[in-house]
């Protein structure tokens, strides 16, 4: 249901109230389920221009963890736009090597 939810709003621009009921009320920041988490981080980069605090935290975990190019390659891509220097410093520190 999460992942459906997810999928509808993908599209929309979300303001820092909305993002932030999202994260605490679905728990989507530290969920369990790989495609769900990797569905709202990339929603969050998407709509923010900075990127700080426990996200950016939770992103740098996940980037860490996950290793499947379906999930780094559109995460990276948005981190990179949000902020080049920290993604790029994130991926060499967890050894995460991809080509765009």
């Amino acid at each position: 249901m999460k992942i459906y939810f997810l999928d509808k709003i993908s599209d929309r621009k979300l303001d820092d109230y909305h993002l932030s009921y999202l994260t605490y009320s679905l728990n989507l920041k530290e969920g369990f389920n790989v495609e769900i988490t990797s569905s709202y981080l990339l929603i969050v980069l998407n709509n923010v221009k900075t990127l700080e605090g426990d996200v950016k935290v939770a992103l740098d975990s996940f980037l860490g963890k996950h290793g499947r190019i379906n999930y780094i390659r559109p995460l990276f891509t948005a981190y990179i736009k949000i902020d080049k220097q920290a993604a790029v410093a994130t991926f060499e520190k967890k050894e995460i090597f991809i080509i765009i």
